[in-house]
């Protein structure tokens, strides 16, 4: 049996809540995706999370996750089972 790690993206949330799903990314990709969303938030010109999340919408985030790293994937199914809906 293979398993296959994946790094789970939120944008949001806080010391207690989970932030919105933005998508998941293999463990190698993870400086991309850390450089793709803070270069993001950067532009955005915003001053806290809540305002970029509320600017780009998680799909926008999504968008562009996607667009800069490979391994990028938007939630599905499966991450509703485990996190639940919200």
């Amino acid at each position: 049996m293979v398993l296959k790690i994946r790094v789970l993206i939120t944008v949001g949330g806080g010391p207690t809540r989970l932030g919105q799903v933005v998508g998941t990314i293999d463990p190698r990709d993870m400086e991309a995706a850390t450089e793709a969303i803070l270069e993001l938030y950067a532009k955005s010109g915003v001053k806290n999370m809540a305002e970029f999340v509320t600017k780009y919408g998680v799909d926008g985030i999504r968008e562009e996750s996607a667009r800069r790293v490979p391994s990028f994937m938007k939630p599905d199914q499966n991450i509703k089972i485990v996190f639940g809906p919200n």
